[in-house]
């Protein structure tokens, strides 16, 4: 579990250091996105060793374009005559970011998130070949000993895991919306 809660905090923190500097390399991030999540397991099994580094490194590369692709084409929709508007009224670029297109983007950012908890949640099983603790090393474990129980148990636990944090995504989502 704390293999994921890092993971997704650090998804979220380069995010918001790209948000800020508003990165667009939209080709970049797709030729990411096709790369296999064991080809970023490999490149940091070979820096960090066996452990837990290397999972949530290669989680972290794993998940993070589609929050920063859906989020650059959340703030591309927003109408150019709001953006337009909120320049005549003298807004710094900050205040435009933040007050007009990041909340009318909200439904789009949110949907990034959620492709990166679903990512992250998936690598967490592959993470645990390389030894990272776990649901995914329970995972593992009982597919290697043909324990169908235990396997079913530690499946239903990562899918049990997925809903809630989607329904705290909806949660948040719904939130910002109201308050937008």
């Amino acid at each position: 579990m704390y293999q994921f809660s890092l993971t997704f905090l650090l998804c979220l923190t380069v995010f918001f250091f790209f948000l800020q500097f508003k990165v667009k390399a939209d080709a970049k991030l797709f030729n990411q996105l096709l790369m296999p999540a064991l080809v970023y397991l490999i490149r940091t099994l070979f820096f960090f060793g066996i452990g837990v580094v290397p999972g949530v490194i290669s989680s972290v590369i794993f998940a993070m374009p589609p929050t920063i692709r859906l989020t650059t084409l959340g703030i591309r929709e927003v109408p150019a005559d709001l953006v337009e508007a909120a320049n005549a009224c003298g807004s710094t670029t900050k205040q435009k970011l933040f007050k007009v297109q990041l909340p009318l983007a909200t439904k789009t950012i949110m949907e990034g998130i959620n492709q990166s908890i679903m990512l992250s949640l998936s690598m967490v099983v592959i993470a645990s070949l390389v030894g990272a603790p776990g649901l995914g090393a329970e995972v593992y474990r009982a597919v290697s000993r043909l324990e169908v129980g235990t396997d079913f148990e530690a499946g239903i636990s990562i899918v049990i895991l997925a809903i809630i944090l989607e329904l705290i995504k909806e949660y948040f989502g719904n939130y910002s919306n109201q308050r937008a």
